[in-house]
């Protein structure tokens, strides 16, 4: 609200600058004093008088508005900019799985064994790559609804590490997974985590290490259990990231300036960033041009009791 104390009284002298400031940020005239410090006259109009802190109230209705716009064009846009980056790269496994399916038409009875499995390997390497996409679509959208939310259950987080490292893995790939644990673990011991969201930054984590990576090189994966911390360490072999990128990095749409043509959305890492942090934990990254990167997310646990594991909550 307004301080009145700080208005002159004099008729055609000009409001507080504030005030004058924020209508004309607005685009609208600026107003003059006409008979009191409590009211303005706006632009050259007689009949256009307004209480000064009706003024002050309306400017403020106004300025919301037009934040709500930017945002309501923001959105817009990053949903244009989704739409065209999911169909460019909805493209090529669509791509492969039509050439391969083709060339089994045309040719299974005659081509070798081996051959064959080559093809329906490269239908399902497809197909998981366009269900990790949609994946992230799901959680793009759920973020801008505001429901992307964390419902964590007791789970047994090495089997789950070492389930998303099978469904990952292939035989062009290796991906070394060691664990550790500071706190004594139990036949039935559990962690509450939510396994929708782990799943979302493991699988983003683990594809980019083996995606940046040379193929067949190692992607080093350790989890190390605490009392009240869970931390997931993914160290690749690729290409590393510059320090000038490192900063928009989980930027969403947003690429390194080294990925040249290693097809990508520049959604996975913004995605892991919102999956950490809805659970409370945070995100780090090392890397050197060249050198690989290291990723490490830190999350906050709670150990379940043998006897507590089927409750609900």
């Amino acid at each position: 609200m307004l301080d009145n104390s700080i208005l002159i009284e004099a008729p055609g002298r000009s409001v507080p600058a504030a005030l004058t400031e924020q209508v004309a940020a607005l685009g609208l005239p600026i107003p003059q004093i006409i008979s009191s410090p409590q009211s303005v006259l706006l632009g050259d109009s007689p009949q256009a008088v307004i209480d000064l802190q009706d003024l002050q109230t309306l400017l403020d209705l106004a300025s919301d508005r037009l934040t709500l716009v930017d945002r309501f064009h923001e959105q817009v846009e990053m949903k244009s900019r989704l739409v065209a980056v999911v169909a460019h790269e909805f493209r090529n496994p669509l791509n492969a799985i039509l050439f391969s399916s083709e060339l089994l038409q045309r040719y299974g009875g005659e081509v070798t064994r081996e051959k064959r499995e080559s093809y329906f390997q490269r239908i399902h390497t497809a197909v998981k790559r366009m269900n990790l996409l949609l994946d992230d679509v799901l959680v793009i959208g759920e973020t801008d609804a505001g429901k992307l939310v964390c419902c964590p259950q007791p789970i047994d987080l090495v089997d789950f590490c070492r389930e998303v490292i099978d469904e990952l893995q292939t035989d062009h790939d290796a991906i070394a997974f060691t664990q550790q644990s500071s706190h004594p673990i139990s036949l039935n011991s559990r962690i509450r985590l939510d396994e929708k969201l782990l799943r979302h930054i493991l699988t983003n984590l683990l594809s980019n290490a083996i995606k940046y990576s040379p193929q067949g090189a190692e992607v080093a994966f350790s989890l190390l259990l605490g009392d009240e911390t869970a931390v997931l360490r993914i160290q690749d072999q690729g290409i590393g990231i510059p320090e000038a990128d490192q900063a928009q990095l989980f930027t969403a749409f947003f690429r390194g300036s080294n990925v040249k043509r290693i097809p990508g959305t520049g959604l996975g890492l913004s995605i892991v960033k919102q999956c950490v942090e809805v659970q409370g934990g945070q995100i780090a990254l090392e890397s050197q041009p060249g050198h690989g990167s290291i990723f490490t997310v830190t999350l906050p646990i709670e150990w379940v009791q043998a006897d507590e594991k089927n409750s609900s909550y």
